[in-house]
């Protein structure tokens, strides 16, 4: 499902489980620390990601209604991998590893991959 919001552009929604949506942005891009204070203002976090089959449902939606990437909840913070919300990564088969950088580093994902990119770069997000 797909809205228009005046203010903050289009956004399109899909489940990932019966208890978690998620929520695409576009036409609204942000550096990854403005994304995530956009999200938490507004709704609850930038997306996080449990597993492999969470990250083939939001890249369907991608693939669907996006050709731009967009920023989620993964970054790398001292050295390992959190999400915004705090948890840990613990499953990392559908993930690949960011290059060795002292440079922050945030996840974005496309329809057809999840890459690591500059967290000040502007780019659409996702939000649960």
């Amino acid at each position: 499902m797909c809205f228009i919001s005046l203010s903050s552009g289009v956004c399109c929604t899909a489940a990932l489980s019966r208890l978690r949506q998620f929520h695409l942005y576009e036409n609204k891009t942000l550096n990854w620390t403005d994304a995530q204070d956009f999200c938490r203002e507004n709704y609850t976090d930038l997306v996080t990601l449990y597993n492999q089959e969470e990250s083939e449902q939001l890249k369907q939606l991608m693939a669907s209604n996006s050709s731009y990437k967009a920023w989620i909840g993964l970054h790398r913070k001292e050295h390992s991998l959190k999400w915004s919300n705090g948890d840990t990564v613990n499953d990392t088969a559908w993930l690949p590893l960011p290059s060795p950088s002292t440079e922050p580093m945030c996840a974005t994902i496309l329809k057809d991959n999840t890459t690591w990119e500059n967290c000040t770069e502007q780019k659409n997000f996702v939000l649960q």
